[in-house]
């Protein structure tokens, strides 16, 4: 199978009604969310992405990777960008996306593609700067951990003893760890129950920890996009090429952000094609991500540089 690490295996041939903050529950306007005027629902491929399925031959498609702006949160598929793009050009694109997706994710799917395929073209929706992996074992141990008590304090009969360390699981009784491996299986469990915490840890599950650290800030944020952006650049094959985008507002705020304004400063030092930064110009159904004006805005930022 050609890219074998292109699997995310928790919406693999799945479909639903709602997605992540795509609900009345966790909507930004609840009103805003009952008066969308589109039927909108989630239908993954094989591969877990909110896309068709893949054509055997992929010598002549675009690339587009992202989170879940790309993903199209809040938005029926045909008014997402890569719907839209892929109509604009008259070529298919494929979509690589996922909710939550950091760009140090972006970056590893991005250049396991290099490594079996060298495409032509290759849009790059980075995501908030922010959207950083921290993956020192101390941060991913005590996520664990809280995941496992959290799953072990609901399922404990009160006869059980406390288990505050995923590592203890091994000490509760036989018994206990079979009624939990046979009537509380989940997949969670076995990773949670892994001896190494490197191992842990796989595409789909780093979203957990692509939040700030309490000793990190700004300066690491930015420094970890530009990292990304030149860890692709890089090692992009002879023939590829990248164009750089961003979702609106990517810092975080509304306005000329500083950081963000730097990150396209170095963009244009170093004579990466990108697109200007975006105005948002209608919000999906979930009031956060955009809808189709602003994504047209980015196909046709994308057809005009590909045009020069």
């Amino acid at each position: 199978m050609i890219l074998p690490n292109f699997i995310l295996r928790q919406t693999a041939n799945q479909q639903f009604e709602y997605s992540g903050m795509d609900s009345l529950k966790d909507c930004i306007d609840k009103q805003h969310f009952k008066n969308y005027p589109y039927d909108v629902d989630y239908e993954y491929n094989s591969r877990g992405y909110r896309d068709t399925e893949w054509p055997e031959d992929l010598s002549d498609v675009v690339w587009c990777f992202g989170d879940s702006f790309t993903v199209g949160l809040g938005s029926p598929r045909d008014r997402t960008w890569t719907y839209l793009l892929q109509h604009k050009l008259n070529q298919r694109t494929i979509n690589v996306s996922m909710d939550g997706a950091s760009n140090n994710w972006i970056v590893r799917k991005t250049k396991d593609l290099f490594t079996e395929l060298t495409p032509k073209l290759v849009i790059l929706h980075w995501s908030y700067l922010h959207r950083r992996e921290s993956t020192t074992h101390s941060y991913v141990e005590d996520y664990i951990n809280k995941e496992w008590v959290d799953f072990y304090n609901c399922i404990k009969d009160s006869s059980w003893p406390k288990c505050d360390r995923r590592q203890d699981f091994k000490k509760l009784s036989e018994s206990i760890q079979q009624e939990i491996w046979t009537k509380h299986y989940t997949t969670d469990l076995e990773r949670w129950l892994k001896d190494d915490v490197v191992n842990i840890v796989d595409d789909e599950y780093l979203r957990s920890f692509c939040s700030l650290d309490p000793k990190d800030g700004e300066i690491q944020d930015f420094n970890n996009t530009i990292e990304c952006i030149e860890s692709v650049e890089s090692s992009k094959p002879i023939g590829t090429k990248i164009i750089h985008s961003f979702i609106p507002y990517f810092h975080g705020t509304k306005g000329n952000d500083p950081l963000m304004l730097k990150t396209i400063d170095h963009l244009k030092l170093k004579g990466y094609t990108h697109t200007a930064l975006l105005d948002i110009l209608d919000l999906a159904r979930d009031g956060h991500h955009y809808d189709r004006k602003t994504a047209n805005q980015l196909v046709t930022m994308i057809v005009n540089l590909l045009s020069q």
